[in-house]
C-alpha cells in the first residue's frame, strides 16, 4: 500500500524552502505546494530537486517496486516521465511520451489508461535515418521531455514524424489538452515551413535532431534542437520560441557558426528572466567563435546581446571544437549560493571532463569562468542535479565511460557528487556511485535541505545518501525489466518515484 502522511505527521513539515524556479517555493504540507513534476527536473532551474517528507533516508531502505501497478507503455521512452497531482477529473496522473508517437497518462494510482494520444494524431515518427545521421533504437519520435503548462492545462512536445514513409522529415510542435488529449487549435507547427530563415541559414528538420527538454517562460514556449547522432548536414545550435498566443509565427535563435548543437537532455535551464542554451562543437570557424562551446543568456524574444556578459566560452573553445569535446557534452544547472561572493551561478560540465563555474550575473565571455577544473578523465554528459544541505552545496553529475577524479580506483563508477566552496572556489569530490551505466541524478529532501537523497536508475533504481554517499537503496528491490535510456533520471511523484524505460514505467515506494 502507498504509503500517505497523517495529521500527526503532517503538522511537524510546514516549512518555507528554497526550491528552483517554477515551482511553488513551499514545503508539501503547506497549502501552496504542488508535488507536480512539470517539465525536466521538475524545476526550471533544472536542479532535479524534489521535496517529499516520505522519502526520509530511514524510510527511503525499504523502497520496492509497486508490483501490478501498471501495463506496458508503448516501445521507447527517452523523455523523463511527468506527474500532475490535479490530472483529468482531479486524478493523480503519469504522463508517458515515447519514439512511436504516443502520448499517454495513467491513473498514477491503479495505472489505468487514462488517455492516449497516437500516430493518428500526432504523425507517423521516423524509422529510417534521416539525411543529417542515425536514428538509434530503430525510430525516433518524441524523444525530447515535454512541458505541461498548468494554467492552461496543456501539453507541449516536439514530435518527429514523417507523413510519406520517410521521404521527407518534419519536426512538429504539438500542444494537446491535459484532460482530453485532444489537439488544441493553431497546433501543431510544423518547423520546416514556419520558422523563417535567416541570414542564408534554413531550419531543416532533416539534419535539425530535437533532444533537449522544453522550456516554458512569460507566454513562450522553448524548444532546443541540435543534430542527429553522426552530425550530418548543415545543422544549427537552435532554440526555437513559440508564442503560445501565435504559435504559428516563432521566433529563431541559432549560432552563428554550424552545428554547435543545443542536445543535453536537460536544455534550458531558467532563472526565470532568460533562458540558457548550452551549444556544442561548430564547424567552418577559421577561428572567428561562432557561438559554440557556450552558455549563452537569451532573454526574451530568443534575444541575444552579443556581450560578454551574456555569454560564455572555454579559452581553448576552437581545440574543443577540432576534438569534439563539446562544452555542452552535459546540460548545466542554475544554482544559487545565498550570500557567498558569487551568490548566482550556473555549473556545467564539458565532453572534456571539466566542471565549469560561471556566474551567471555576468557570463564573462571567452575565458571568463569563475572557475575550471578537472572532476575526470572522461566526459560528463547527461543531466546533472544540485542541492544544497546543512553541509554544503553540491552538484552530480554523470561520468560517460568513465568515473571522478579522486574516486577509488576500484570503485567504477560513473556517477560523481562535487561539493561547491567559494572563497576560494573549490569543487571538491566527495563521493562516487560504484555502478557503472547510470543515468542522469535527481534528489529528494523532506524540506528542502534535510534527509538528501541522490538517486539514479540503471536496470535498477539507487539511493544515496546526498552528504555521505552511503548506500540507501542497494537496488535489490527495484529491478526493472530493462535500463533507463542514456542520460534519462527518475522522477518523484508525491510518495513514489517512477522511472521510464522501454515498454513500462516503474513506480517505487517505501
Amino acid at each position: 500500500m502507498l504509503r500517505r502522511l497523517g495529521i500527526a505527521e503532517s503538522s511537524a513539515l510546514a516549512l518555507v524552502v528554497s526550491v528552483g524556479c517554477g515551482q511553488s517555493n513551499t514545503s508539501p504540507l503547506d497549502a501552496g505546494f504542488d508535488p507536480s513534476v512539470y517539465q525536466h527536473h521538475r524545476n526550471g532551474t533544472r536542479d532535479g530537486l524534489y521535496i517529499d517528507p516520505v522519502f526520509t533516508q530511514t524510510a527511503a531502505k525499504t523502497t520496492h517496486v509497486l508490483t501490478g501497478f501498471m501495463g506496458a507503455v508503448s516501445t521507447i521512452v527517452y523523455a523523463q516521465p511527468l506527474y500532475v497531482e490535479n490530472g483529468p477529473g482531479g486524478i493523480e496522473t503519469f504522463v508517458i511520451a515515447t519514439e512511436n508517437n504516443h502520448v499517454t497518462t495513467y491513473n498514477a494510482t491503479n495505472g489505468d489508461v487514462i488517455w492516449d494520444t497516437g500516430p493518428s494524431v500526432i504523425g507517423p515518427c521516423a524509422t529510417a535515418n534521416p539525411p543529417g545521421g542515425q536514428v538509434d533504437s530503430n525510430s525516433i519520435g518524441i524523444t525530447g521531455t515535454p512541458y505541461i503548462d498548468i494554467g492552461s492545462r496543456t501539453i507541449f512536445f516536439d514530435a518527429m514524424t514523417t507523413p510519406d514513409n520517410n521521404i521527407t522529415f518534419h519536426h512538429k510542435v504539438f500542444a494537446l489538452s491535459l484532460d482530453t488529449g485532444e489537439l488544441l487549435p493553431n497546433w501543431p507547427v510544423d518547423l520546416n515551413t514556419a520558422v523563417p530563415s535567416d541570414a542564408g541559414a534554413i531550419f531543416d528538420s532533416g539534419v535539425q535532431n530535437q533532444r533537449g527538454a522544453l522550456q516554458f517562460l512569460s507566454g513562450v514556449l522553448y524548444v532546443p534542437y541540435g543534430g542527429y547522432n553522426g552530425d550530418g548536414g548543415n545543422y544549427y545550435g537552435s532554440v526555437v520560441g513559440f508564442p503560445v498566443a501565435s504559435p504559428q509565427t516563432p521566433t529563431w535563435w541559432h549560432t552563428t557558426a554550424l552545428k554547435g548543437g543545443v542536445w543535453g537532455p536537460g536544455a534550458l535551464p531558467t532563472d526565470g528572466n532568460s533562458v540558457f542554451p548550452i551549444t556544442g562543437n561548430t564547424t567552418g570557424t577559421n577561428g572567428t567563435w561562432g557561438g559554440g562551446e557556450a552558455v549563452i543568456r537569451l532573454t526574451a524574444g530568443l534575444t541575444f546581446s552579443g556581450n560578454a556578459s551574456d555569454y560564455y566560452a572555454p579559452s581553448n573553445w576552437e581545440d574543443l571544437d577540432n576534438n569534439d569535446t563539446d562544452l555542452g557534452g552535459a546540460s548545466e544547472v542554475v544554482l544559487d549560493m545565498p550570500g557567498a561572493q558569487y551568490p548566482h551561478l550556473i555549473v556545467a560540465g564539458g565532453k572534456d571532463g571539466n566542471l565549469y563555474v560561471l556566474n551567471r550575473d555576468n557570463l564573462g565571455g571567452i575565458g571568463g569562468e569563475l572557475f575550471k577544473t578537472p572532476v575526470s578523465g572522461a566526459s560528463l554528459k547527461g543531466a546533472p542535479a544540485a542541492y544544497a544541505t546543512s553541509l554544503g552545496t553540491y552538484v552530480a553529475f554523470h561520468i560517460e565511460g568513465g568515473s571522478g577524479n579522486n574516486c577509488a580506483q576500484d570503485q567504477g563508477g560513473n556517477m560523481v557528487v562535487l561539493k561547491l566552496t567559494q572563497s576560494p572556489m573549490v569543487a571538491t569530490t566527495v563521493w562516487c556511485s560504484t555502478q557503472d551505466d547510470l543515468g542522469s541524478p535527481m534528489v529528494t529532501t523532506t524540506d528542502g535541505t534535510s534527509n538528501p537523497i541522490v538517486w539514479n536508475a540503471d536496470s535498477k533504481l539507487y539511493g544515496w545518501n546526498g552528504d555521505t554517499g552511503a548506500v540507501i537503496v542497494d537496488g535489490t528491490n527495484t529491478t526493472m525489466s530493462t535500463a533507463v535510456q542514456k542520460w534519462n533520471t527518475p522522477i518523484n511523484a508525491h510518495g513514489r518515484m517512477a522511472v521510464g524505460v522501454n515498454g513500462q514505467l516503474y513506480v517505487f515506494t517505501p
